[in-house]
């Protein structure tokens, strides 16, 4: 009986950290993609300056 104790607790303790792991990784996972979210729209904005920036030199100079 003490034995199989042990072993339920032992297996609550290690799904506690798994299920924190888990979590982590979730946090991780939002986090990346947040992280791509902000970095695309900054670049594609970039780009979209640029070319606006580069019409209008085309334009001034005909």
């Amino acid at each position: 009986m003490k034995k199989y104790q042990i072993i339920e607790v032992l297996y609550k303790k290690y799904l506690l950290k798994k299920g924190i792991t888990t979590i982590e990784k979730l946090d991780y996972f939002l986090f990346a993609i947040f992280l791509m979210i902000v970095f695309c729209t900054l670049y594609f904005s970039t780009i979209s300056n640029f070319f606006t920036t580069h019409q209008n030199m085309v334009l001034y100079s005909a």
